[in-house]
């Protein structure tokens, strides 16, 4: 039986999804992951019986601030969102987990709850794994404690820079760093996004988003349908980001080849 799917609802109100049904794993959704390809085989054998392929849906809540977080989800395709979420419902994104990472990092630290709420920002697939797999086995996964270690560093590295970049930088800037962030962690383009859920991200409002968006139109930066927003100038786009995306950029890259290491260290597969 097919679960529940949540969705926001009024004034951006997040409730937790129920789990998906799994579906079969290959071996090329576990390469798609750049934490999960380097696990090193005896690892691998020890949480195979666990990993569980979920679809993940626009708007899926997959953990709240202060809950116990029970899964780690693994991006294979689309994005998960960590948003920071206040009294009144309204939320901004603080940084993005793509194909690079995971959610729920801390639980390799000692961290039981969520420090925030992760929301799925573009749809795809995940590769699920419970938490109370880690710890039936964390003393037999050196790779994969290091890895979740290293990535809640690139994590907080980029929640500073978000940070800084609503406080100093343009509305114009932000909508493109924003978009440039989706594109480097996905490979997509295109966005199945409104100007509503957009600007709810962004934390700028819905109004200014949009003449901002019409712009990039009209400068032939992107293409705007009626719930979708596509890339179309790699090159403007980033001429009109803020530095900060360049500063995301590096930290990432500095981030994956520390993975690397980490996967020639404990033997990847």
């Amino acid at each position: 039986m097919l679960s529940k799917r949540c969705r926001i609802v009024a004034a951006g109100s997040l409730t937790l999804c129920d789990t998906h049904l799994p579906m079969t794993i290959g071996l090329d959704q576990i390469r798609s992951n750049r934490i999960l390809d380097g696990l090193p085989v005896g690892e691998y054998e020890l949480l195979a019986p666990s990993l569980e392929v979920k679809d993940l849906y626009l708007g899926d809540a997959i953990a709240q601030a202060g809950e116990v977080i029970k899964h780690l989800h693994f991006p294979v395709t689309g994005a998960i969102s960590i948003v920071n979420q206040q009294e009144n419902g309204r939320i901004v994104e603080v940084t993005v987990i793509g194909r690079e990472g995971c959610s729920g990092a801390t639980v390799v630290q000692g961290s039981e709850t969520s420090p925030s709420v992760a929301l799925v920002q573009v749809g795809g697939t995940a590769i699920d794994l419970p938490t109370s797999a880690v710890s039936q086995h964390s003393d037999r996964l050196p790779y994969l404690t290091k890895a979740l270690t290293r990535y809640s560093l690139l994590l907080y590295r980029h929640s500073v820079i978000s940070v800084g970049c609503s406080q100093f930088h343009s509305s114009s800037q932000r909508v493109a760093r924003w978009l440039k962030a989706h594109w480097h962690r996905t490979g997509f383009e295109s966005f199945p996004f409104t100007t509503t859920f957009f600007a709810a991200q962004v934390g700028i409002n819905e109004k200014t988003v949009s003449e901002v968006l019409d712009g990039f139109e009209r400068d032939g930066i992107v293409r705007l349908g009626r719930q979708n927003i596509t890339i179309t100038d790699q090159n403007k786009l980033a001429g009109r980001s803020c530095p900060c995306f360049d500063q995301v950029r590096v930290a990432t890259d500095d981030y994956l080849l520390a993975l690397a290491d980490i996967a020639r260290t404990f033997g990847s597969n």
